[in-house]
């Protein structure tokens, strides 16, 4: 399983849109654009496709603890 996969998954499963995605990269101290989280999910076939860096997953799930631990 790749990073774009693990992304994708914790979306659909977390149901997140772009901007709670974009709050939880913040949190991750990371700025992440509307494109750049779209180039994340289209798949490998499409022109926009990105892989997903390590460093780019670990600030989503840095900022996912960051909220959720707060919250919980």
């Amino acid at each position: 399983m790749n990073n774009n996969t693990i992304y994708k998954k914790l979306r659909v499963a977390l149901s997140l849109n772009d901007e709670q995605c974009s709050e939880l990269f913040k949190y991750g101290d990371l700025d992440v654009s509307k494109s750049r989280m779209h180039s994340w999910r289209v798949g490998p076939d499409h022109k926009h496709f990105r892989p997903m860096m390590d460093n780019e997953l670990s600030a989503f799930l840095d900022g996912m603890i960051n909220v959720y631990r707060k919250d919980g």
